[in-house]
C-alpha cells in the first residue's frame, strides 16, 4: 500500500458537490463515491477531517434575496450544512467508518458541540470528524470554516470538493474573464476588489501558509503593548510598523497559527480600554508595556481631528431588476470601488428629479427616502437615499447590474443599507 503525502486533512465538500448534476438536494450516489474516496484514505492511515457546505439545501445571502434579516438567512444555512452533515455520516458508517458529527452550532440530541481538543482526539483514533454549521457565525462562509477548523486541528493540508478546480479572481462559473491561481502572492490578493492588507494577510497565512502578517485591531493592540510602542495607532506609519516586526519575529513554519494566536491573544486577554488581562497573558514575560507598569496607557490611541461631514444625495436607481452602478476614480477614497450614483449636498424630492433628469433617467416609482450614515477615519457620510424605478439609460459611465453582476463587483460596505434595498432579481422594476 502507498505512504500517504499527508497524516491529517481537512476536507471541504461544498453541498452543490452533494447534490451532484441534480444540483439541489441529495445525490446518494455522489456521497457514496466521496465515502468511498474518504474511506480509502482511512485504510491508510490519514485522519480526515469534513466541512461540509449546505448550498443544495440553502445560500443564506443568495436565496433570502434581500427579504430576510441577514443573520437568520445564514443561520438557515448553517441548519442546512447540518443536514449534510448527517447524511454524510450515515453513509459512511454503512461503509464501515467511525464518524462523530460536531456542529458549531449546539444541537446536542444530534451531534456533538464543536471542542476542538475532542476533534483532535477523534481524528488522532481514526474517527471521521464532519464539522457543521459553519462558523457558528453569519456573515462567514463554510470555506472560512474550513480554514479555520483545519488550522485548529493542525491539519497538513486543505482539500477542496467544489464545482470549480481551484482558486480565481471570481467565480468562473458567471465571469469568463475569471483569472486561476496556481500560486498567489500577497500583492495579488490585496489587488482584488474589496480586499485589504488584513484579509491578504489572514487568507495567506491561514490558508496558503505563507509568511505574511495579518494585522487587525487585536494583533496591532498586542505588539504595540509588547514592544512599549508611544506611536499613534491611527496612523498608517504605525500599523506598517507593527507589521514590519511581526515579519521579522514569525515563524516558517505554520504562520498561519502564529497570525491566529495573536487575534486570539488580542480578543481574550490583551483587552482595550485599559483592562488587559496580564496576569493571564503567556506573554507578559517580555511585554515591555507589562514590565514597565504602562500596560494600561498604551497602546496609543489619538485621533488627528474632528472628522469633517460630508452630506451626500444616494439615488439607488432601479430598471428591469438592475440598479445602476458606477466605478469611483482609480485613487483617493475607496478608489476603483463601485457605488451607486450620488451627488453632494441633500436634495429634497423635487431637486432630486431634476437631478435625475439631467442624467438621462425618468423616474416614474418614488419606492422610498431612507437616511444613513457612515464613518472613515476623517470623515463621516450623512446620507438622503432615494430608492427610484426609472426608465432610460442614464451617463455612459453607469453599470447597469444584475443580481449575478452585482456580486462581481466590489461595493463599499458605506452603501450597506442601500444595499439591502437592491432588488433579488426577480423584481423587473
Amino acid at each position: 500500500m502507498a505512504k500517504p503525502v499527508y497524516k491529517r486533512v481537512l476536507l471541504k465538500i461544498s453541498g452543490e458537490a452533494l447534490a451532484g448534476d441534480k444540483h439541489t438536494g441529495l445525490d446518494f450516489e455522489m456521497i457514496g463515491s466521496v465515502c468511498d474516496t474518504i474511506k480509502e484514505c482511512l485504510d491508510m492511515g490519514v485522519q480526515v477531517g469534513l466541512v461540509v457546505g449546505g448550498g443544495n439545501f440553502w445560500r443564506g445571502a443568495k436565496n433570502s434575496g434581500g427579504k430576510m434579516e441577514r443573520t437568520r438567512a445564514d443561520h438557515m444555512g448553517m441548519l442546512a450544512t447540518a443536514i449534510n452533515a448527517l447524511a454524510v455520516a450515515d453513509v459512511l458508517e454503512q461503509k464501515g467508518a467511525e464518524v462523530r458529527v460536531q456542529t458549531a452550532i449546539e444541537m446536542r440530541q444530534i451531534a456533538e458541540p464543536y471542542i476542538r481538543s475532542r476533534a483532535i482526539r477523534h481524528l488522532e483514533k481514526g474517527r471521521v470528524v464532519i464539522f457543521g454549521c459553519g462558523t457558528g457565525n453569519p456573515y462567514f462562509s463554510t470555506d472560512t470554516a474550513a480554514v479555520l477548523r483545519a488550522a485548529e486541528t493542525c491539519a497538513d493540508v486543505i482539500l477542496l470538493a467544489k464545482n470549480v478546480d481551484g482558486v480565481y479572481s471570481a467565480d468562473p462559473n458567471k465571469d469568463p474573464t475569471a483569472v486561476k491561481f496556481d500560486e498567489i502572492t500577497y500583492d495579488e490578493v490585496l489587488a482584488l476588489p474589496g480586499i485589504g492588507d488584513y484579509t491578504a494577510g489572514a487568507i495567506l497565512s491561514i490558508a496558503f501558509g505563507q509568511k505574511v502578517p495579518a494585522v487587525d485591531g487585536n494583533v496591532l493592540r498586542v505588539v504595540s503593548r509588547i514592544i512599549g510602542s508611544e506611536d499613534n495607532i491611527l496612523e498608517d506609519k504605525t500599523r506598517k510598523q507593527c507589521r514590519q516586526y511581526m515579519d521579522a519575529v514569525m515563524p516558517a513554519q505554520r504562520p498561519g497559527a502564529f497570525n491566529q494566536a495573536l487575534m486570539d491573544l488580542g480578543a481574550a486577554i490583551c483587552l482595550p480600554g485599559g483592562e488587559p488581562l496580564c496576569e493571564q497573558c503567556p506573554a507578559k514575560d517580555f511585554c515591555t508595556a507589562y514590565q514597565q507598569g504602562r500596560q494600561r496607557e498604551l497602546p496609543v490611541r489619538i485621533s488627528k481631528t474632528k472628522r469633517r461631514v460630508e452630506e451626500k444625495t444616494v439615488f439607488l436607481l432601479l430598471k428591469d431588476g438592475c440598479a445602476a452602478l458606477r466605478q469611483r476614480p482609480d485613487h483617493g477614497l475607496l478608489a476603483n470601488l463601485w457605488e451607486y450614483p450620488h451627488v453632494e449636498g441633500q436634495l429634497e424630492e423635487e431637486a432630486a428629479a431634476a437631478q435625475l433628469a439631467a442624467w438621462g433617467v425618468t423616474p416614474h416609482h418614488w419606492r422610498k427616502r431612507l437616511s444613513a450614515h457612515h464613518l472613515f477615519s476623517h470623515i463621516r457620510w450623512e446620507m438622503t437615499c432615494y430608492v427610484v424605478e426609472v426608465r432610460g439609460d442614464g451617463q455612459p459611465d453607469w453599470l447597469w447590474a444584475d443580481e449575478e453582476e452585482r456580486k462581481r463587483r466590489a461595493v463599499p460596505s458605506a452603501f450597506i443599507k442601500l444595499t439591502r434595498e437592491l432588488p433579488d432579481g426577480k423584481d423587473k422594476g
